[in-house]
């Protein structure tokens, strides 16, 4: 795949200035500050010996305005659910939420209570007793390439901008609704810029965002894993213990697949391709005045390739808010994915054999009769 010189720099360009546009503001610190210490304090009432600990995007550095602040609790309480329902209360009880600003899924393997301060404008997830070795993972992988980060922002906010026909059951970046994880999101960067990236000629970022989205939006995932672990192949076949969609063997844990969250290939892929096209349109369109990334990157605070204190993002928190990408029906029609029916076929299903009409039982019939109407 090759894209003019111009257009790939002119991308890059816009990608730096990006990164630094949705970098946290300095008031945005100060608010997570407060509300760890707010919701450290809360559950200490309820459980004095505990600690609290911080993970996720907001130490990794990978947070966009409205990310969840992500916490967990190292306790030895035996009842995760009454743990977190008794912090629940307290937090209601002391003003800091309504009960319509929880949420606790009592079922789920991962027990999580969400909160919405609005006092704060911000939400945080709080599990118990969780380990996250993806936090430091992610961590040192920045270190080790410059790229991830600045490819992460744009990817994480142009999939949440992405919006399916009908398909509200679905959301590119979100893994409560089949969609991908962070760290899911995280490994398929690091597994591009390993295997995929080095047989480019000094490739910029603007190169390897288009280059990555090309790549996964024909990846063969219903037939390949990626394996995170350099001593293995980085792709192998599937097997038939590889039963979701798409398969991402864990660095840390080779049993584990970090892309479970993911219910359907071909929806992803299709949100992928359509950023790839909306950016190809954009950089080889006559308009050079619009910013590129502004076709995918929509939200309360337009994207601009020059940062004045005019431009500059306004809104913090949960009040800056990401605008839907809609693709639209006819782009890339995804095929039926019902499966073909295996065995013999039905006989109204044979166009070469005549359909033979059924009448109705005549003459009189006793309890013990049994009509089959159909087999």
């Amino acid at each position: 795949m090759g894209v003019p010189t111009s257009f790939s720099k002119r991308l890059t360009d816009e990608i730096c200035q990006f990164e630094k546009f949705i970098a946290p503001l300095p008031q945005e610190h100060q608010n997570r500050d407060k509300l760890k210490k707010i919701i450290t304090d809360l559950i200490h009432e309820v459980d004095p010996t505990c600690s609290v600990n911080a993970y996720g995007s907001h130490i990794t550095g990978l947070a966009l305005p409205s990310s969840d602040l992500d916490l967990t609790i190292v306790t030895s309480q035996v009842s995760t659910l009454g743990l977190l329902k008794r912090i629940r209360k307290l937090a209601i009880k002391n003003r800091l939420c309504s009960f319509d600003d929880t949420m606790l899924i009592p079922g789920a393997k991962v027990k999580i209570l969400a909160l919405h301060l609005r006092s704060l404008q911000l939400d945080v997830d709080i599990s118990v007793n969780t380990e996250h070795p993806s936090t430091d993972q992610t961590v040192e992988w920045i270190q080790r390439y410059p790229p991830l980060k600045p490819l992460y922002l744009v990817l994480k906010h142009a999939l949440l901008c992405t919006q399916l026909p009908n398909q509200t059951g679905f959301q590119a970046m979100s893994s409560k609704v089949g969609g991908l994880a962070g760290f899911s999101l995280v490994c398929l960067i690091v597994h591009f810029l390993q295997h995929q990236a080095v047989d480019m000629v000094e490739p910029d970022v603007g190169q390897l965002l288009l280059a990555f989205l090309d790549f996964y939006s024909k990846f063969e995932f219903d037939r390949k894993c990626l394996d995170m672990d350099p001593e293995h192949e980085p792709y192998r076949a599937k097997t038939k213990e590889d039963r979701h969609p798409i398969v991402i063997v864990d660095p840390k844990h080779p049993g584990t697949n970090v892309c479970r969250s993911v219910s359907n290939k071909k929806k992803l892929q299709r949100c992928f391709r359509y950023v790839y096209d909306c950016l190809i349109r954009a950089g080889t369109s006559a308009n050079t005045r619009s910013p590129i990334l502004s076709t995918v990157i929509l939200a309360s605070d337009p994207f601009t390739s020059e940062l004045t204190p005019k431009t500059k993002r306004q809104h913090q928190g949960c009040s800056y808010k990401i605008l839907p990408l809609n693709v639209p029906p006819q782009h890339d029609q995804e095929e039926s994915s019902e499966p073909p029916m295996l065995g013999k076929r039905k006989r109204s299903e044979n166009p070469h054999r005549p359909t033979k009409k059924r009448s109705a039982p005549t003459g009189n019939l006793s309890r013990n009769t049994h009509v089959r109407w159909d087999d």
